[in-house]
């Protein structure tokens, strides 16, 4: 729906510069186009007289060009042909590829979300092998939750044994071909609990560690403490300090363990960001692939209604009370995949800013 408003809003906006200019509609040509960007680089044609992103420029002029292509279509005014270019296309992973692309392209500035970024698949691997050799077992696998499961410090820090799928439940699901399992989150932000899905992989890694390894914590906290059996789920083991609920704090310390390749920030909310991102993204990826083809090579309006049909159980899965939360992730997939903002591309042939 926004994407639809923001192309009737840069409809508006042509069709007053056109009436402003005296330009016939019926002739209007590709250099008019030229000129209406232009005017909105130089300020002349915005609301505060300043010069506009590139971004909103491009998303504007290509709606014109839509319009104009399609009242040629219908009949209703001569062919209407912008001119392209082709062009190779960067990235953001690095890659290249050829493109038609639209002459008179302004350069756009990077979004923050393009800025901020987030590590690769096996960046992230890397760091949770340097995790277990460093901090451990125990702490590798809650900082492992975060980034597979999404949820906050605390829901990891105050999760409860019990809650884990049993070894039943898991033997089930992967004698059914199902890849998660279900995990019930009880302790949460506002203490609404929170179904989550986990990897079976995953949750049998855990699911052993919980058999075999987590009752000898448990033991040797019970001696040394005196203190009854604790219930949380992960349970430190660090030479003397065995079986003791692990804190926040231990957890943010893993997490500032360099992860190697990536110059960003790294903390257990960017892992949520992290595990957001990559959720959404291999169901584009798999849609994609349907159409033998990658997300760069979709369209932006593709994309962004396949991340939107997945907003809904995203945002269940992280606890937001608002699903509108969710909804900057479109940003980040279109953005680092394709190398454009998502709102700005109904027709995206005509949106990506490249390197002729």
């Amino acid at each position: 729906m926004t994407s639809i408003i923001d192309t009737g809003d840069s409809l508006v906006n042509f069709l007053s510069w056109a009436n402003v200019h005296e330009i016939p509609l019926g002739k209007a040509v590709y250099d008019d186009i030229l000129v209406y960007q232009d005017d909105m680089q130089s300020g002349q044609w915005s609301k505060a007289g300043v010069p506009l992103n590139g971004r909103t420029i491009n998303a504007r002029g290509s709606a014109a060009c839509s319009y104009l292509m399609w009242t040629s279509h219908i009949g209703a005014r001569e062919a209407f042909v912008p001119t392209l270019t082709a062009a190779t296309v960067k990235v953001r992973n690095g890659n290249t590829y050829k493109k038609t692309v639209r002459v008179g392209l302004k350069k756009a500035k990077r979004s923050q979300i393009e800025r901020v970024g987030l590590p690769r698949e096996t960046w992230v691997d890397d760091w949770l092998a340097q995790v277990v050799r460093r901090r451990g077992k125990s702490k590798m696998l809650a900082c492992r939750l975060i980034v597979d499961v999404g949820p906050r410090i605390a829901e990891v820090c105050g999760a409860c044994v019990e809650c884990w799928p049993s070894k039943e439940a898991i033997a089930e699901a992967k004698r059914y071909g199902e890849r998660h399992v279900d995990m019930v989150l009880e302790y949460t932000k506002g203490n609404v609990p929170r179904t989550v899905v986990i990897d079976v992989d995953f949750a049998e890694m855990v699911r052993n560690w919980i058999d075999e390894e987590r009752p000898k914590l448990v033991d040797a906290f019970v001696r040394r403490t005196k203190r009854s059996t604790p219930r949380t789920l992960f349970l430190s083991d660090a030479p003397g300090y065995e079986g003791t609920p692990l804190l926040k704090s231990r957890l943010y310390e893993c997490f500032r363990l360099a992860v190697p390749g990536y110059t960003g920030r790294w903390y257990p909310h960017k892992g949520r960001h992290y595990f957001t991102c990559m959720y959404l993204l291999k169901r584009v990826e798999s849609s994609a692939a349907l159409h033998g083809k990658t997300i760069a090579e979709m369209p932006a309006d593709w994309v962004h209604g396949q991340v939107a049909s997945h907003w809904d159980t995203a945002s269940e899965l992280l606890g937001h009370s608002d699903p509108a939360t969710t909804k900057i992730y479109t940003k980040w997939i279109v953005t680092i995949h394709q190398g454009y903002d998502a709102s700005e591309g109904w027709m995206a042939e005509f949106d990506e800013e490249a390197d002729a």
